[in-house]
């Protein structure tokens, strides 16, 4: 049931983010696999994307070129980009042989951990956590080098709490939870975040 809820608030976000466009699809490419919230966005929109959830980023190694716009809005984690594709962003991902799962896959050069929609479980401590159904408390003490957000905390608080069935957290956000979260490659990257024992 909770993942339920949250894959529904993953696909309210979606479908706003897709009127925002003026209705044109995601999926505009095979460069991407996944991705239906960033890629093939247009800049407005991963703009709001990025400062409002910190899910999507803007590449202006190629500034505001119309004919590659369906490229430079990523996912943070660059999760679900193809070789072609990180390489195309190499100033942000890189192509990783092994990610720890036994897979090759496009990773961030920086870790940035977020949670789409972030105001079910994300950013809460420990009191507000514990009241919020479909949310769990797994307390981060700290966060690994390579891992920057300044809405993180030193400290990792505000990336403690998570949702019960690990849903919406990107690639770093995930790998912050090795007891209860577990990343499928092999999963649409919007929803690859899993429950261990799913």
């Amino acid at each position: 049931a909770h993942w339920l809820g949250s894959a529904a608030a993953l696909a309210v976000g979606t479908l706003a983010a897709a009127a925002l466009q003026g209705c044109r699809g995601f999926r505009e490419s095979s460069a991407s696999v996944g991705d239906d919230i960033c890629w093939g966005t247009k800049k407005k929109v991963c703009d709001i994307l990025q400062e409002e959830w910190g899910i999507c980023m803007w590449n202006w190694r190629y500034g505001n070129i119309d004919g590659n716009s369906q490229k430079l809005c990523i996912r943070t984690d660059c999760s679900g980009l193809n070789p072609t594709a990180c390489d195309l962003h190499e100033e942000m991902c890189t192509w990783a042989s092994d990610t720890g799962d036994g897979r090759a896959s496009c990773v961030a050069r920086k870790k940035w951990p977020v949670s789409f929609p972030t105001e079910l479980c994300f950013g809460k401590r420990l009191a507000a956590c514990s009241q919020q159904d479909g949310c769990l408390f797994d307390n981060v003490t700290h966060l690994p080098d390579g891992y920057v957000n300044a809405d993180a905390g030193k400290d990792g608080g505000n990336v403690s709490c998570i949702p019960q069935n690990c849903s919406g957290l990107n690639r770093p956000a995930c790998d912050l939870h090795p007891e209860r979260c577990m990343w499928r490659a092999d999963s649409d990257s919007d929803l690859a975040c899993r429950p261990v024992d799913d």
